[in-house]
């Protein structure tokens, strides 16, 4: 796993929002309703929107380059299923997946326009969230052409009060997210391959352990590390080699 967090890379996210923010899009497919988040991480991929909402057979890439397909993933993964599976066959491709370091929320009233003062969200993204969705991924997750890039970014989230139809019929006011505006590029990691995802396990963790170590050594839910360790399985690099108590027992093949 390689990790970015220098000042050249944190000098180009800022330049990236900037043009997310001035940028006029054309009558390129997908652009016009597009959010300024998957806009600003367009541009820090490639600055050159010619390379933007590339035609590749039947889907369209959110940048193609001569580095590979990049495709920008705010969401879950799992609905990427079918085009991962296209633009596979013959291309390298990288998921690129944004996760919220610090999050300020503020509130919109959308029919006064009233904003509220921003409170700071107590969520903190996580290295470890990224196996539940690549869980969703299954057999693809392992694809050697399969890339992740993961961006830890400062942002603020704007979350939109209104009434909510729900079956035709009209609901309690509630609130819905509206949009999520980058602030601040904190750190990034890469994943080129399956190996590269035993860099996560902390280097205190024994050499046979159960998910219930992993989540403690790690400081994680106890979901979300026997999550991981169906990956990791998956992936080929964590074997299940008895149990321990109700727990399965895994070792790791470490990189030298």
């Amino acid at each position: 796993m390689q990790t970015f967090s220098d000042n050249e890379t944190k000098l180009a996210f800022f330049n990236a929002c900037e043009r997310a923010r001035t940028y006029v899009p054309g009558s390129g497919i997908g652009t016009l309703r597009e959010k300024q988040l998957h806009s600003a991480i367009k541009f820090f991929i490639d600055e050159n929107p010619a390379h933007h909402e590339v035609k590749v057979g039947r889907s369209v890439a959110d940048v193609k380059n001569d580095r590979g397909i990049f495709e920008v993933q705010t969401g879950a993964f799992g609905v990427m299923r079918k085009k991962l599976s296209l633009f596979l066959e013959d291309n390298e491709v990288t998921i690129v997946h944004p996760v919220a370091n610090r999050k300020r929320l503020f509130r919109m009233d959308e029919n006064t326009g009233e904003v509220s003062s921003p409170r700071l969200s107590p969520k903190r993204g996580n290295s470890f969230d990224i196996f539940t969705e690549l869980y969703s991924l299954s057999e693809l997750a392992w694809n050697e052409n399969l890339h992740i890039l993961v961006l830890f970014i400062d942002m603020d989230e704007y979350r939109l009060l209104g009434e909510r139809r729900i079956g035709g019929r009209k609901s309690r006011k509630g609130y819905t997210r509206f949009d999520r505006l980058p602030v601040e590029f904190e750190r990034a990691e890469y994943f080129a391959s399956p190996k590269d995802y035993i860099d996560l396990l902390p280097d205190s963790i024994p050499e046979v352990f159960t998910s219930r170590d992993l989540a403690e050594t790690a400081k994680i839910r106890l979901d979300t590390a026997q999550t991981a360790l169906t990956v990791l399985s998956r992936m080929g690099t964590a074997e299940q080699v008895g149990r321990s108590g109700r727990y399965k027992a895994y070792s790791i093949a470490r990189k030298g």
